[in-house]
């Protein structure tokens, strides 16, 4: 069985599937953290907000987008497309 095809593919996707949760999880911590320093502890809405965005790149985007200066709150950073 752990020969077959199938069960191998399965077994790729399951670790390809828990790296990008992981890179995921650990966007949404980054942005959390760098977001606190910058605009104050988030209220509930903001935090849910941003644990429910699963676009790793729409992640990672934000991360960058929490040094634009023309940004100054959660709310126009939870704007970044």
């Amino acid at each position: 069985m752990r020969e077959s095809t199938n069960y191998q593919a399965i077994l790729r996707k399951g670790r390809n599937e828990g790296l990008i949760e992981g890179r995921v999880s650990g966007a949404q911590r980054m942005l959390l953290a760098q977001g606190e320093i910058r605009f104050g502890t988030p209220d509930e809405t903001t935090r849910s907000a941003i644990e429910a965005i699963r676009d790793i790149e729409r992640l990672e985007r934000m991360c960058l987008q929490i040094l634009d200066t023309n940004i100054h709150d959660w709310e126009g950073l939870l704007a970044t497309p």
